[in-house]
């Protein structure tokens, strides 16, 4: 091992266990329904996983989650007023470059929110950037967010 990773062995009925064993139909849902990809269970994993809480007045800046499929949010909780996830238009091009928009609509929109809802899982393209709004409320937003990855290199044709 090299210091830097470690293995742990998750305990059959333990919250963590039980909780990446539960989301596996979800990302199979996604993956098979809303991306038209083939999903074989033995090549499909997490290979990160990490908790976010945002206290009052906190907020994530721009980012997206490089060399894996999809990403995901799990609102543990989720009060009022505790910031939206924005995903910002992937195309370059677009952001400096368009005609005056004088009726917004969903094709030249320059990105789009989704409302933190508690107990919601909203799993999304790894490459989309993103950002998470300013926590106004006085309670903590606590996320459990992850990254799932798909192995393609024994399919690969070189």
């Amino acid at each position: 091992m090299d210091g830097i990773q470690k293995i742990l062995k998750l305990k059959k009925d333990s919250a963590p266990h039980n909780f990446i064993q539960s989301i596996h139909g979800y990302i199979k849902e996604v993956m098979v329904e809303g991306f038209g990809w083939k999903y074989s269970p033995e090549k499909v994993g997490i290979t990160e996983i990490w908790a976010i809480i945002n206290k009052k007045n906190t907020f994530n800046q721009t980012h997206n989650h490089p060399n894996t499929y999809l990403s995901a949010a799990y609102y543990v909780k989720a009060p009022k007023d505790c910031g939206d996830i924005q995903f910002h238009e992937p195309n370059e091009v677009k952001k400096f470059r368009h005609p005056v928009i004088e009726k917004k609509n969903e094709l030249n929109s320059s990105g789009f929110s989704v409302k933190a809802e508690e107990g919601n899982l909203l799993v999304f393209p790894s490459y989309l950037y993103h950002s998470v709004g300013k926590n106004l409320s006085s309670e903590d937003r606590i996320v459990i967010s992850f990254n799932v990855d798909v192995i393609t290199y024994k399919d690969a044709k070189y």
